[in-house]
């Protein structure tokens, strides 16, 4: 789900809501940011992000939409911060 992601979606919990484990922790890897620098940013614990990514059900609880939802947009930022740089460094940056 995170591959080819360009933008954050309009929320919508009954539709978009994803909170496996392993979607959780596709996401923090995207953001390309520490555990601390993105509880800070998102506003939780890290305890409660290493409970979101574990993998046994019941053992923490699943991450809310907002959190998800927060995590898709540092992603989505990451990957157009990397975009715009590889084309600057390329020649192809919109003068």
């Amino acid at each position: 789900m995170i591959c080819g992601l360009k933008s954050v979606k309009r929320p919508n919990a009954a539709k978009y809501h994803d909170p496996r484990p392993a979607y959780i922790k596709a996401l923090l890897l995207a953001t390309g940011l520490s555990v601390p620098e993105v509880c800070g940013l998102v506003g939780i614990s890290q305890a409660a992000l290493y409970r979101y990514m574990c993998p046994k059900t019941g053992a923490g609880g699943l991450a809310s939409y907002p959190v998800q939802v927060c995590l898709e947009k540092l992603a989505v930022d990451r990957i157009k911060t990397n975009n715009a740089r590889t084309k600057k460094q390329i020649g192809f940056a919109s003068q």
